[in-house]
């Protein structure tokens, strides 16, 4: 699979990391390969770290729904799901303790919290049964 985009906003990471070669743009792009290698690679490690009932990964996709998070807005993930299960009783509707989801979703360094929101973005890409997503992603895990 051939990706290609603009690094618009990311231009002076990849220069530190591709140093003097940054203007050779397959120097560039080797870097910015790596970059991603190691970032998925995050990812997996951080959501390894996590665990959650079936019924709280199902909260967590029911709340974040259509959402899209960014680098910024990951960290937040704790607010949006406190926000729906205010608003639209989320926990009654999965038998969650909602308090302490939301509890166990502030105390998450950054990188859970992005390894947490990029898992529910690829759990709603499947179009399958969300359980069964959920599970796939990893952000349930069968014990």
């Amino acid at each position: 699979m051939r990706v290609q985009f603009h690094a618009v906003g990311l231009e002076q990471d990849i220069q530190e990391r591709a140093g003097a070669g940054f203007d050779a743009p397959a120097t560039a792009s080797v870097k910015a390969r790596e970059c991603l290698q190691r970032y998925f690679a995050l990812l997996r490690h951080e959501l390894a770290s996590v665990q959650f009932s079936e019924a709280e990964a199902l909260l967590l996709a029911d709340a974040t729904n259509g959402i899209s998070f960014s680098a910024d807005t990951a960290r937040l993930l704790w607010a949006e799901v406190a926000d729906a299960i205010a608003l639209n009783k989320l926990d009654e509707k999965w038998g969650v303790d909602g308090d302490a989801l939301v509890g166990k979703l502030r105390g998450f360094c950054p990188g859970q919290a992005l390894a947490v929101a990029d898992a529910l973005e690829r759990a709603w890409l499947r179009g399958t049964d969300m359980a069964d997503a959920l599970r796939e992603v990893k952000l349930v895990k069968d014990v």
